[in-house]
């Protein structure tokens, strides 16, 4: 095994965290808690994501834990993922907790703060660090080191974020006065957004808030990939409809009611009609029929809209059932159960 230049200690308790290259041969010696060397092993483990493939060239950070009442932190390695469906993982022999993630901008000095499991608690994802074709994931899984047979442990990794697909969008405005008129300068946002998510076991809680209740310009440009939360419809929006290919991304936010510091994250549809500005704000999948109500993470919502009438003067009140037809399906990544409601 070829070790990298880098390597960092844990002083408190005596842990030499080491940076492996993506393929360990053999074994090799780990700093242990009480300050001796010990021979470790290798563990293949194999890497899944759900809904998806994993992204190449790519870090994957991994955490291993020993698997007992106090879970301290064994040692921090970071492999780069190249595309192989199998990682290799150093470890002292024992059971142990894997802790893994992909897709965080983090130095390994990032990781010096962890000392157990416990502490994952505190470890958060920023949304506006996310980028479109490297999403933030993590997984778990216990494995035996030096067990034989040797063990190869399953690891799959979830987006803690999910995504909002507007499918289709069409106008049909018959019978009103401005039948005919198609919807200009289109925008397609999303407002209230959890800008924080726990990278392990995020529970849907409310924390900083970008896009607080209309689209802010400030917000949207402190993003890496601002197409993640804000886009342009090319053309107008007529009776034909288009299909947009919009995508945009959030954290979960599963309030159990709206309220000062819990507003519900929403789709917001924002157009010119009629000489006007005009907004169609949409809860992301609340109301009869959505169940658990909210966003979760790892699932793609996915909308085809048909606006009926104007929409609201104000982006941060939703629309009623007669200002637009609504039809979204729900797949979740994981076990790509789906469901459909109608407004």
């Amino acid at each position: 095994m070829n070790l990298s230049d880098f390597q960092f200690s844990l002083p408190f308790l005596g842990i030499t965290i080491l940076l492996f290259s993506p393929v360990l041969h053999g074994c090799e010696s780990l700093h242990c808690e009480d300050g001796s060397f010990t021979d470790a092993v290798t563990v293949p483990v194999k890497v899944a994501v759900h809904g998806g493939e994993m992204p190449q060239d790519s870090h994957l950070d991994m955490l291993v834990f020993r698997n007992d009442r106090l879970h301290y932190l064994e040692c921090w390695q970071r492999i780069l993922y190249e595309g192989s469906e199998e990682v290799t993982v150093a470890s002292m022999t024992g059971e142990k907790v894997l802790m893994a993630c992909i897709g965080l901008d983090m130095t390994p000095e990032d990781w010096m703060w962890v000392s157990s499991i416990s502490s994952l608690a505190d470890a958060w994802a920023a949304l506006e660090k996310e980028t479109g074709d490297n999403p933030v994931m993590s997984g778990s899984c216990v494995f035996h080191a030096g067990h034989s047979p040797i063990e190869r442990p399953e690891l799959t990794l979830r987006r803690i974020s999910s995504e909002i697909h507007l499918r289709s969008l069409k106008c049909d405005f018959k019978g009103k006065p401005y039948e005919g008129e198609k919807l200009s300068d289109v925008q397609v946002y999303l407002t209230n957004l959890n800008a924080s998510c726990r990278i392990w076991n995020d529970t849907g809680a409310a924390t900083r808030i970008l896009n607080q209740g209309r689209l802010i310009m400030e917000d949207i440009e402190r993003f890496t990939d601002r197409n993640l939360v804000y886009q342009r419809v090319e053309g107008e929006v007529g009776a034909n409809g288009i299909t947009t290919g919009i995508r945009l991304r959030c954290y979960p936010n599963m309030a159990a009611a709206e309220g000062p510091g819990t507003p519900f994250t929403r789709l917001v549809i924002q157009g010119r009609l009629d000489g006007e500005i005009w907004y169609w704000p949409i809860d992301i999948n609340r109301g009869e029929g959505t169940s658990p109500e909210g966003v979760e993470g790892n699932c793609v919502y996915t909308y085809d809209i048909v606006l009926t009438r104007k929409g609201s003067a104000d982006p941060d009140t939703a629309i009623r059932t007669e200002d637009a037809v609504i039809r979204m399906e729900v797949e979740k990544w994981e076990d790509k159960e789906e469901y459909s409601v109608l407004f």
